[in-house]
């Protein structure tokens, strides 16, 4: 109980001091109206309190922003505030968000929460934002928890999150809005920058990347360039894997920004264990055109409840997570069932297990390497080697002595290597030396 006073308190001296910052940085009222430069106002719950000082800095000289005060909360809450918080000022640009309250209730258990009536008041504050007169950018929601949210226990399904998003689509292209799609840049990193998979709330680097791209559509907006959307005809590509996947998606996003629509699973993939329990939630019900995926570091790792190494790993005294036996029929399982969404499937090698690590022995990759091998030639499924490729880093491209994560640039050049391959795949081509697989149609 101490230590949930205190989380408290601590929530709340932050939240105070984003607002001190917020005012202190803006002039209030009618002082707003006193220059030619750019009135943002922003509207959201706690995501975007904590975003905000860093879009302040991001725009200093270029625009004037401001949160209103407070936590938006859900869209019923809107309704009651909108009015004070647009106060009097002309507002050029108004960037806003509801979402996460209204599906996970907290506080409005009793209320009608339903995606139903999310729409409806939705379109009620659009409407009423619209008459303000300024240009509209929303914020789509940043995702779900992938377990039990920690303050209530409500664990949300993919389908749910989705019927939300959804019903905000509709209203913003009813209305016309221009969109920034927090939700799918956060997804795709979510592992990076998340503060727990039981938590919405993220790190200071999730903060300062939220605000880059805030910063960037408002002054879109300010600029009077169109929003650029992405088209809805591109192909729809998935990322299966650990942690390594997390490192690498964004620049396989950045890679394929004109080639394909890219997506990863919004948590760790874990060990084959863990993809056979969650392989259908994560698949959903998207006709996804290519699926790139990876098990492998986490089934080669040796665990100790005892040990204090992070992850409790521990390859002298522990266990091993999957034997070689098990990661084949586990493999051979997901492989199935991945083939049955009739996506252009590219297996990617495991990365290489380095020297000094404390929970896995040097080669154990290429033991699992060379059964994922066999695999994906029995059902004809493309090999990306990140394996290769990784055993020729130099040691300051990993994050340290023994870890098998990678800086910065050891991330893009795995990210490059799959844009590549995925390239390919798109346009049909069998790799070389490995068998390709078209997609079924």
């Amino acid at each position: 109980m101490v230590l949930g006073a205190i989380r408290k308190l601590m929530t709340f001296a932050f939240l105070m001091l984003v607002a001190s910052v917020t005012t202190a940085a803006q002039p209030e009222g009618e002082a707003l109206l006193d220059t030619d430069i750019p009135k943002v106002l922003l509207i959201g719950d706690s995501i975007s309190c904590q975003y905000t000082p860093y879009v302040i800095k991001q725009l200093n000289g270029k625009a004037i922003v401001k949160h209103h005060k407070g936590n938006a909360g859900p869209t019923m809450r809107g309704v009651a505030n909108i009015d004070t918080w647009l106060e009097t000022t002309e507002w050029d640009v108004i960037h806003f968000n509801w979402g996460l309250w209204d599906m996970y209730g907290w506080r409005y258990m009793e209320v009608d929460r339903s995606p139903e009536a999310y729409e409806k008041r939705l379109e009620t504050l659009v409407l009423r934002l619209k008459k303000t007169g300024a240009k509209l950018i929303w914020a789509t929601t940043t995702p779900i928890c992938p377990k039990a949210e920690r303050t209530g226990g409500i664990t949300l399904t993919p389908q749910i999150e989705k019927n939300y998003l959804d019903a905000a689509e509709r209203v913003m292209k009813k209305h016309g809005i221009q969109v920034n799609d927090l939700h799918s840049f956060t997804k795709a990193r979510r592992d990076e920058f998340a503060l727990a998979d039981n938590d919405v709330h993220f790190n200071t680097e999730g903060r300062k990347e939220h605000a880059k791209q805030v910063a960037k559509h408002i002054m879109i907006a300010v600029s009077g360039e169109a929003a650029a959307q992405p088209p809805t005809d591109l192909p729809k590509l998935l990322i299966i894997g650990d942690s390594i996947s997390s490192g690498y998606t964004m620049f396989v996003a950045g890679a394929l920004d004109d080639v394909a629509s890219v997506e990863r699973i919004n948590a760790n993939g874990q060990h084959t264990g863990t993809g056979l329990k969650r392989i259908d939630s994560w698949l959903g019900d998207t006709d996804w055109d290519v699926i790139h995926f990876n098990w492998g570091l986490w089934d080669l790792c040796y665990r100790h409840p005892d040990s204090k190494v992070q992850g409790n790993r521990d390859k002298l005294n522990g266990t091993i997570t999957t034997t070689l036996e098990q990661y084949e029929k586990n493999l051979d399982q997901l492989v199935v069932r991945l083939t049955k969404t009739n996506a252009t499937l590219i297996w990617a090698h495991t990365t290489v297990v380095p020297e000094k690590e404390a929970g896995r022995f040097v080669g154990d990759d290429k033991k699992y390497n060379d059964v994922a091998t066999r695999i994906m030639k029995k059902y004809g499924v493309r090999i990306n080697d990140l394996n290769t490729l990784s055993s020729g880093f130099p040691s300051q491209l990993f994050t340290g002595s023994g870890n098998v994560h990678y800086k910065s640039e050891g991330y893009k050049q795995l990210g490059r290597q799959v844009a590549r391959e995925i390239r390919t795949a798109l346009k049909g081509a069998p790799e070389s030396g490995e068998h390709g697989r078209g997609k079924k149609k």
